[in-house]
């Protein structure tokens, strides 16, 4: 990488992983402080349809990254938006949700592909403020309308988990008893 900066090396398989096609893209100018990467994740729908999060290699104290995009199978990328450096989870070319925020204490979700970002609020209880919740990306059944969200919440009297379940493909959600 400090090689080639601004690089980053990608791999892929088209037969369950016998044979690899290894090549190294630009995704960044070697001057952008987006491209010191501090990790790499991959979302993909299916053969075609991908997402690239790279996140930037920073202090503990921030959450930076880029979002990259192939609808061909990773022979070229597009920059999208990203409100953090976490990864992402699509359910379709569009509607897709992440987690931002010191510690991951916002939930996202786009509904254009990664282009534009909204909070995706949910129905808290307590008085927990933003900073002292931390989100996990939800995890949907295969139908893509039901699923479920975890929560963590730090306060000084207590930790807990709270679960909060859609049934709408995330248009609303609802706290789990």
């Amino acid at each position: 990488p400090a090689a080639n900066p601004g690089f980053i090396t990608i791999a892929a398989t088209a037969d369950g992983g016998q044979r690899w096609q290894v090549r190294q893209q630009r995704f960044f100018t070697p001057a952008d402080p987006a491209g010191h990467a501090g990790a790499l994740t991959m979302h993909w729908l299916d053969q075609h349809t991908g997402w690239l999060v790279v996140r930037q290699a920073t202090s503990s104290n921030f959450n930076q990254g880029a979002l990259f995009a192939t609808q061909d199978g990773g022979a070229t990328w597009q920059r999208r938006s990203l409100p953090g450096g976490n990864a992402v989870l699509f359910l379709s070319a569009t509607t897709g949700w992440s987690t931002g925020g010191p510690n991951g204490d916002t939930l996202y979700r786009t509904g254009d592909g990664g282009r534009t970002w909204a909070v995706q609020p949910l129905p808290y209880d307590g008085a927990a403020s933003a900073g002292q919740r931390r989100h996990e990306l939800p995890v949907f059944a295969v139908d893509g309308r039901h699923g479920i969200v975890a929560v963590t919440t730090m306060t000084a009297a207590a930790q807990q988990v709270r679960w909060y379940a859609t049934h709408d493909g995330g248009a609303s959600w609802a706290g789990v008893e």
